[in-house]
């Protein structure tokens, strides 16, 4: 049995008794929504009548919600040694030093955090990290299993954006953006110990702190440095048409639950409403053939825990196997990164096979710069899908 969200709850009622009056209908499919509000409602993903509601209302909000989740498990990953294709022309495999994240720390144990699941595959044997089978879950949503370097799993998904659907609407991506500008300066007090300053039970505060000082102690001050450049980054999250791509820590995130409306969330509920996810980006087809990415950033909630890292090119990486899928005429991916993160690119793919400056076509280039696409000390880059979509293979 899952649980719906409201929105899903009141879906889902609402096309179930589709045969009675419309008053009477808009009562229980309110009265469905308050139950799920206190996660009361609960829906059969196996039971045949649900297959054959989804079936006969594909585009609707309870069956987005339950295709996600009954979809989310993809063919087992092969942990084999992977050799970067630009190994042999003597780039670098790593972003150790980018600030992309930072490796597990291995020492202190007693005061260590609780590490997420992990493989058996020490990163010498995995070398980058790994991205399973893309599953099409329905039009626009695709989702994949995968691994980190350090072998700790992670779950992609695609997820289309549109502010003229309500079921697609970009509420909820704006107040995560909101939440994580907010909860910067929220850890910041936490680091400080100024518990005045913080709107959020005394044993989160405590568990937070502890976290985020053990961080400090062994990897030093340079671990939190990546959130001073959190507002750069974030500028170029522009969800309101196209997809929204994301890496989470469990297979069952619902970003349908996300909150959508109302005032910034305080700490503590944005901790339980995204602490799973990892990192985010947008993606949108330019025209047949090139796509963009841009304002990838991590999310700041994620910090005080560690791990996870080296995941923005699987992200990349990600969004050309789903683009592809969904858009077949797509054959390159556009991006403006900043320093940090054109570094990060180059290590993977290799400039060689990178476009930037005169190599890439002027129309084009006007067409995202006149578009916002390109930010001051940023720069254009083309890469091919085809190299994109095998570097986490």
């Amino acid at each position: 049995m899952e649980s719906l969200t409201p929105s899903g709850a009141f879906s889902h009622s609402w096309y179930t008794n589709s045969n009675l009056l419309l008053p009477l209908k808009f009562f229980k499919a309110c009265g469905a929504a308050v139950k799920a509000f206190f996660g009361k409602y609960t829906v059969s993903i196996v039971d045949p009548k649900t297959e054959a509601l989804m079936a006969k209302y594909p585009k609707s909000w309870f069956c987005m919600e339950l295709t996600l989740l009954k979809n989310r498990t993809v063919s087992p990953i092969k942990h084999t040694k992977t050799t970067p294709i630009h190994a042999s022309k003597g780039h670098s495999t790593s972003d150790k030093n980018n600030n992309d994240t930072t490796e597990p720390a291995r020492n202190n144990k007693a005061s260590r955090p609780i590490t997420p699941e992990r493989s058996p595959y020490s990163p010498t044997q995995l070398q980058i990290g790994k991205i399973g089978k893309v599953t099409k879950l329905q039009d626009g949503l695709y989702t994949a299993e995968g691994l980190t370097a350090m072998g700790e799993k992670i779950y992609f998904t695609l997820i289309p954006v549109d502010s003229q659907k309500e079921s697609q609407g970009i509420g909820r991506w704006s107040k995560f953006l909101e939440s994580c500008r907010d909860s910067i300066t929220t850890m910041r007090h936490i680091l400080n110990g100024r518990r005045e300053k913080v709107d959020c039970s005394c044993k989160l505060f405590d568990t937070i702190k502890s976290k985020m000082e053990y961080q400090k102690e062994n990897k030093g001050d340079k671990y939190f440095y990546p959130l001073s450049y959190f507002h750069s980054a974030q500028s170029g999250f522009t969800p309101t048409s196209g997809y929204v791509a994301y890496v989470s820590k469990q297979p069952n995130f619902n970003p349908y639950a996300m909150p959508e409306t109302g005032s910034i969330l305080p700490f503590e509920q944005a901790v339980q409403h995204y602490e799973d996810i990892l990192m985010v980006i947008t993606s949108k087809p330019i025209n047949e053939e090139v796509y963009q990415n841009r304002g990838i950033f991590r999310n700041p909630l994620s910090y005080p825990d560690g791990g996870y890292s080296r995941i923005s090119t699987q992200l990349h990486a990600f969004t050309a196997k789903a683009m592809k899928k969904a858009h077949p005429s797509l054959t390159s991916m556009f991006v403006a990164p900043m320093v940090k993160m054109e570094r990060i690119l180059t290590d993977a793919v290799g400039i060689e096979n990178m476009k930037t400056g005169d190599q890439i076509p002027r129309a084009l280039y006007d067409a995202v710069k006149n578009n916002g696409g390109i930010n001051f000390g940023d720069t254009p880059t083309m890469i091919p899908m085809s190299v994109l979509q095998r570097i986490h293979d």
